[in-house]
């Protein structure tokens, strides 16, 4: 059993010299690009949240937002680049995945399933956090790092990706809860239509996507900068304030966190022995 490979977040700053090491390899997968790459965001003071090495790998760091000139730094190459994708959850993660999980965080990586091409951009990647490769950049994601600042702590339920296709289109996907008839759904799809926006049609789903495609970098550049400064000066949505209002686990941990730190332990702890008495029952009935 991996002893630092595993759902829960570990603290770097808790790990001596030698557990760093075995944990490196361990995040790493078997793979010495990747291994790399991680070593050189720690050595650069960027925190890691979550990697994957194997067919279409990834990177999760912790947002933070003093660190947002870093950031467009390392990702718009990695986004000019064609089968990238990046993801930005303004909300945080799974309650279950540490006790930071509910920081924001941010992931890039490859949708590639060639392991030499997906090694070659790891390494491309450390090239660029090391100033040692100049990669094209054709895509500028300040905008969505901008609009993140902006949503933390609303709860709002939204996440955004962008990706780069092998066919050198791009599309941007604007995700969030909202059942139809309520006051968010209503604003934002009226914004995201006005900017050429598709809703994708799941009637009874409250996981709705819009989502915005071109080939011309330049106009995905101007819709990250328009809807972004859109939003900011007019969203106006208050965040569920009681556990009924919550549509997804996350929003209703949020809540109970917000309440009371004391009132979430417990609850968390509950949580997390139904999960176990769970398992455990699901075992006995295969």
């Amino acid at each position: 059993m991996s002893k630092y490979n595993h759902s829960s977040s570990i603290p770097i700053d808790s790990l001596s010299s030698e557990e760093l090491k075995e944990a490196m390899k361990e995040w790493a997968e078997g793979s010495s690009a990747m291994e790399r790459l991680l070593w050189s965001l720690y050595r650069h003071n960027i925190k890691t949240n979550s990697s994957h090495s194997g067919l279409r790998p990834f990177v999760g760091l912790d947002y933070e937002q003093d660190k947002k000139d870093l950031y467009t730094k390392i990702v718009n190459p990695v986004v000019s680049a064609r089968g990238s994708t990046l993801l930005l959850c303004p909300d945080g993660g799974n309650p279950f995945g540490g006790e930071e999980w509910y920081k924001p965080t941010l992931s890039f990586g490859s949708d590639s399933n060639n392991r030499n091409t997906i090694e070659q951009q790891l390494d491309i990647i450390t090239g660029i956090v090391e100033d040692k490769i100049e990669a094209p950049v054709k895509v500028d994601i300040m905008p969505l790092l901008e609009l993140t600042d902006f949503l933390i702590g609303k709860d709002s339920g939204t996440f955004f990706r962008v990706q780069h296709g092998f066919d050198d289109s791009y599309s941007f996907f604007f995700s969030g809860r909202y059942t139809e008839d309520s006051k968010g759904f209503s604003y934002m799809n009226d914004l995201l239509s006005k900017h050429n926006f598709t809703l994708e049609e799941e009637p009874g789903r409250t996981l709705k996507q819009w989502i915005f495609k071109t080939n011309d970098p330049r106009e995905l550049n101007k819709v990250l900068r328009d809807v972004t400064d859109e939003i900011i000066s007019t969203y106006d949505i208050k965040p569920p304030t009681t556990e009924d209002e919550a549509l997804t686990y996350n929003m209703r941990a949020h809540i109970i966190r917000d309440r009371s730190i004391e009132e979430y332990n417990e609850w968390i702890r509950n949580e997390k022995l139904k999960m176990d008495e769970a398992i455990e029952e699901n075992k006995h009935h295969k």
